[in-house]
């Protein structure tokens, strides 16, 4: 990551650029550190915003949905405010994500049921798209995101199945498998649902 973030940091194309906000997002959520968002970061008007990331957005629009999502779990919405101050993109691939950042700002505002509501029209919207091969292109899955709101808010049994349904689409994903651990062992042992 050093070596990524020293490329970005001089001369780099579009390519290194979209790696570079590729593994950012996965060195802070596939290690549930948010807090290394402060550690790899550049000026956010440095980052290119041309190109489609395959309709996924920019690796600029990318760079800002990560800092939106891992702001918010350090407890900072300002981030995720000035994104969905923006326009809605129009590919669905970056629009569920706005509707991700959404979900997590209601939920962090304390309006519970919006959140969860506009996080399962993201995971609705994913699982409409075709099944990709790799990570997911989304910042962060939205089923797992899903399923860690839903058992963060006591609903253990959905959780799981939101997390299965991530295990399903991504085989494997460290991420998802601890989540649906975490949420089995919330439901067996009697966590409300």
């Amino acid at each position: 990551m050093v070596r990524c973030h020293d490329l970005v940091d001089c001369e780099a194309s579009l390519g290194d650029w979209s790696y570079f906000v590729s593994m950012r997002a996965s060195q802070i959520f596939d290690t549930d550190n948010a807090a290394w968002v402060e550690r790899w970061t550049v000026p956010a008007a440095r980052v290119p915003d041309e190109g489609g990331g395959w309709g996924y957005g920019t690796a600029a629009f990318r760079y800002r949905v990560t800092e939106a999502l891992a702001r918010l779990r350090l407890g900072d919405a300002g981030a995720a405010k000035r994104l969905l101050d923006l326009p809605r993109p129009p590919t669905a691939g970056a629009a569920l994500q706005t509707d991700q950042v959404a979900g997590m700002l209601a939920l962090h505002e304390g309006d519970v049921e919006r959140g969860l509501s506009l996080l399962r029209k993201a995971a609705k919207a994913e699982a409409q798209l075709p099944m990709e091969f790799g990570p997911p292109d989304t910042v962060v899955p939205s089923h797992e995101l899903l399923g860690a709101a839903l058992l963060a808010n006591g609903r253990a049994a959905a959780a799981v199945d939101a997390y299965r349904v991530a295990l399903a689409r991504t085989p494997g994903r460290l991420m998802a498998e601890r989540g649906v651990s975490a949420a089995l062992a919330a439901r067996d042992g009697g966590a409300a649902d």
